[in-house]
């Protein structure tokens, strides 16, 4: 009588041991961000972002800026803002400098990519990268917002998916922009008519 209870015993146990070791929690997205708390973001509540061009602050060429400015505008629409259109933020750039409130715009957002490692990329599928934003406020400049990421992100495990490197490198650029816009509170959205 007793073989039995110690086989269901160790039966649960094995169980148990099991489901814990598949169990792990994910890592949260945001989480590798460095973001000020007391952001005034969520004060100023702004609606529509002019996303300007990418800097690259770095001396490689690879860096793929368009990219990140198309994925850093769908990651603004995923947490509720909204990104004027390319063309018309671009054209209100006038000797490649924008001057704020020119498109009637609430807010800015400035990306300077600070750091940019791809020698693991073609073998791991991998970068280095180090980058800032900061969404300034258009009528005065005031910081509303900022985030600094500074990490490795591999893609090794999705490379067998693409046959050309246009896709990976858009697949990278919405991973990266993916991380640091968890870290920016979402526009809290508010009934009534838009001014």
């Amino acid at each position: 009588m007793i073989r039995p209870t110690l086989r269901s015993l160790a039966l649960v146990v094995c169980a148990a041991l099991v489901v814990a070791a598949c169990n792990s929690i994910p890592t949260r997205k945001g989480n590798t961000v460095e973001s000020a708390p007391n952001a005034k973001i969520e004060v100023v509540n702004p609606t529509d972002i002019a996303v300007l061009p990418v800097e690259n602050g770095t001396t490689s060429k690879k860096v793929p800026v368009k990219e990140l400015r198309a994925a850093l505008e769908a990651g603004l629409v995923l947490r509720r803002y909204s990104p004027l259109a390319t063309e018309f933020v671009d054209a209100k750039t006038v000797d490649a400098a924008f001057k704020p409130g020119s498109a009637r715009e609430d807010a800015v957002l400035r990306v300077t990519i600070e750091g940019w490692d791809d020698a693991s990329w073609t073998s791991h599928g991998a970068i280095v990268l180090k980058l800032s934003a900061r969404i300034l406020d258009s009528r005065d400049g005031s910081l509303l917002w900022s985030g600094k990421l500074d990490r490795r992100f591999d893609l090794g495990k999705d490379r067998e998916h693409f046959t050309t490197e246009a896709p990976m490198r858009k697949l990278l650029c919405e991973t990266v922009v993916g991380e640091l816009m968890s870290a920016l509170p979402a526009r809290t959205a508010k009934p009534g008519r838009a001014e």
